[in-house]
């Protein structure tokens, strides 16, 4: 049986600081391809992490960043895919066309995206490029029923989301940064929100057995309620999906089902501990979204943000 290899930043004397500060979500899927994690490391250590891993055979899947004071603070997953892979930030969505355009002259593929609110409501991206021609599409839009009408148009050329990403900025605005792959009609990806978490493990349970899988989690808060958001795709691998754990019991899960079931950890979603009470609306029957259904009512709210939606340009 492979087996994983568990790195941490964390010393012994730290571990209750970080449980007090994070619950840890994921999506875990049986699989015989050995897996590599980092858990709370820097940029800088993250970065030679990542040196060491992809000479090694590790193909970078998936990042997450989230703030520890004033200090970025990341998790990461690797696979022994023998796929090489690339890890870059850059600032604002002009550079991140760029970035793409450049990289994929280099037959790399942008394959994930992590976001975060710089000043002056600028994007700053944590990116994970792999080798490929796949062609992708990345696109900036300022609403949730935006993001919606634009999964419809893409299907149309069989340019299928695989990452969303979001994050609230300061003057109440939120754009989403949904990230396109072309594929063929049996990879067609379906979106699906809900406003409260029972609600979508009870939709994620239905739509296991209906054949289809959650590929990718976000989460997030905005105007004080929280939403939960999943990619689903056609699939036959056994999956599970945990969400809201502390540190300590999430990592526990994460050794004993690699161990024992060759179940690994290939998703990972970290949020911070809230102080304050999120409100918790009244729940509401939520549907899978096939790309372009109309959004729900209780979908997330319209940014003010007036701006036109944004693409990048070939």
């Amino acid at each position: 049986m492979a087996t994983t290899r568990w790195i941490t930043a964390c010393f012994a004397l730290l571990t209750f600081t970080v449980q007090a500060q994070f619950n840890y979500s994921g999506i875990f899927q049986k699989t015989d391809i050995e897996h590599e994690y980092a858990d709370n490391v820097t940029w800088t250590e993250l970065q030679q992490r990542q040196a060491q891993v992809d000479t090694a055979g590790y193909q970078l899947l998936d990042i997450e960043l989230a703030k520890d004071g004033k200090v970025n603070k990341y998790w990461a997953i690797w696979a022994k895919t023998k796929q090489h892979s690339v890890l870059a930030e850059v600032a604002g969505w002009d550079s991140l066309v760029q970035k793409r355009r450049d990289m994929a002259k280099e037959d790399m593929v942008l394959t994930e995206l992590e976001g975060q609110a710089g000043p002056n409501n600028v994007f700053l991206f944590t990116g994970v490029w792999t080798t490929g021609k796949t062609a992708h599409k990345v696109w900036k839009l300022d609403s949730w029923a935006g993001l919606v009408k634009k999964n419809e148009e893409m299907a149309k050329d069989n340019l299928y989301l695989v990452d969303v990403e979001t994050v609230a900025f300061p003057d109440g605005t939120m754009p989403y940064i949904a990230l396109y792959h072309y594929g063929k009609q049996t990879d067609q990806t379906y979106l699906f929100e809900a406003s409260d978490l029972t609600t979508f493990n009870t939709e994620r349970v239905r739509r296991s057995k209906s054949g289809y899988r959650l590929l990718d989690y976000e989460q997030f808060e905005h105007g004080e309620r929280e939403y939960y958001v999943g990619i689903y795709k056609k699939g036959t691998f056994d999956d599970s999906f945990r969400a809201s754990l502390d540190e300590q019991g999430f990592q526990k899960l994460r050794t004993e089902r690699a161990k024992s079931e060759s179940i690994y950890l290939t998703d990972i979603e970290i949020t911070r501990i809230k102080k304050s009470t999120v409100i918790k609306p009244k729940k509401k029957p939520a549907n899978i979204q096939k790309a372009g259904a109309p959004a729900p009512a209780n979908a997330p709210p319209k940014t003010v943000e007036k701006s036109k939606i944004k693409v990048e340009v070939e």
